[in-house]
């Protein structure tokens, strides 16, 4: 208990949540969406997204896209109109997208 209370109090532990099995809600599509955000603009990305309803994780990466967004849908449709926002959005030079069709493993690291 004193090694969680030392964790807890030097911000290792930020927060306790539960771990959701989206298939059985509501929002059952699950989506990575890489972004190319042109020239650095990242802070009108981060404004945009991280209060948004769908995202439940924004991601700076290196590779051949610069952000990666978790996101959860309820339906194909709603997927779709987001992404042709998205696209639309002058800082956002290409999108894409891949489906999760299943999660094999998802857990925390041990500390």
């Amino acid at each position: 208990m004193n090694r969680v209370k030392s964790l807890e109090k030097n911000g290792v532990i930020r927060k306790y949540s539960a771990l959701v099995d989206y298939s059985k809600t509501d929002y059952p599509i699950e989506v990575l969406i890489n972004l190319r955000v042109h020239k650095g603009r990242f802070d009108q990305l981060y404004e945009k997204l991280r209060d948004h309803p769908n995202v439940s994780g924004l991601y700076d990466v290196t590779g051949d896209y610069d952000s990666v967004v978790l996101a959860r849908f309820k339906s194909v449709r709603s997927l779709n109109d987001f992404l042709k926002k998205a696209q639309k959005w002058e800082f956002v030079e290409k999108t894409h997208t891949q489906t999760i069709l299943g999660t094999v493993k998802e857990e925390e690291t041990r500390l």
